[in-house]
Formats: structure tokens, C-alpha cells, sequence
């Protein structure tokens, strides 16, 4: 689904108004009154754009931000830290790293958090206003165990 977000947003909201309208034909085909038929397809028609902004667009849109963050990776970043990948589930963007064995196994990455929150706020705050992303998770990957810290809107 992340190649529809290269798509101008003119062709998305078309597709879902035509699909609606389609549907909503169909459905008053079903009843045959051609008065249902027309205020279905009509109201279809008038819901369509809010229902691509609200339901459509959002998963496009994740979906291209995850491909967009995955196309030139794993990435060294500095001496110590790998970018591997990034993902999205249940609300929560995730970043994927790798601390090399340099970092002892005991490191703090809260650390890390508290030294960040100001730029990671900047970057994530307009998704985090529309509702867009519910959380930003920083996982680490540090001698075979896992580290991560959460960034919800609250901390910003």
C-alpha cells in the first residue's frame, strides 16, 4: 500500500468516491428504485472525501513513511549505531537499531530519550496532533537483548 503514497491525492479520493458510488448504485439496484439508487450514490459521493481523509489516507500514508525510511537501509549512523529498519503497528512507529558491542550491556538508552525528546518532538509532533501516531518507539538491539524507550505526545 506504500506506493499509493507517490499517487497524487486527486487519484486516491477519486478511486474511493468511485468505488462508493459504485456500491452505493449497486445496493439501490438491489431495492430497483431508481429515487433510492440516486440518493445513495449522491450521499456516497458527498461521504467519499471525508472517508478517504479519516480512513483512507493515514494507512497510505504510514505505509509510504515505512518505505521511505527502509529504502536506503541498514544504515551506519556513527561508530556505535545501526539504523536497520523501521516499522508501524498498532498506532506505534518504530525504529530498529543495532548498538555495537562497544556500548557496554548495561547502557541506559533512556538516556538517550532525555537528551533527544527535544528534536524527536519537533519531527513527530505533527503526527502526533492529527492522530496520526498514537507513540514513536527507539529499539535497541544491545548484546542479543532488546532496550528501547517509548515517546508518546504527552512527553512533548
Amino acid at each position: 500500500m506504500g506506493f499509493m503514497g507517490e499517487w497524487p491525492p486527486f487519484v486516491i479520493y477519486g478511486i474511493v468516491g468511485g468505488i462508493m458510488g459504485a456500491i452505493a448504485a449497486f445496493t439501490g439496484g438491489l431495492f430497483r428504485s431508481p429515487k433510492l439508487r440516486s440518493v445513495l450514490v449522491i450521499a456516497a459521493v458527498v461521504a467519499s472525501p471525508q472517508i478517504t481523509k479519516s480512513f483512507v489516507l493515514p494507512p497510505i500514508q504510514i505505509a509510504h513513511a515505512v518505505d521511505v525510511a527502509n529504502k536506503d537501509l541498514p544504515k551506519q549512523l556513527d561508530e556505535v549505531t545501526r539504523l536497520d529498519a523501521a516499522s508501524y503497528s498498532d498506532g506505534t512507529f518504530t525504529y530498529h537499531y543495532t548498538l555495537s558491542d562497544k556500548v557496554p550491556a548495561d547502557a541506559d538508552v533512556s538516556v538517550i530519550k532525555s537528551e533527544s525528546i527535544g528534536g524527536i518532538c519537533n519531527a513527530w509532533r505533527t503526527s502526533f496532533v492529527n492522530r496520526e501516531i498514537a507513540a514513536v518507539e527507539y529499539r535497541y538491539m544491545l548484546h542479543g537483548n532488546f532496550k528501547s524507550f517509548l515517546v508518546i505526545p504527552l512527553d512533548c
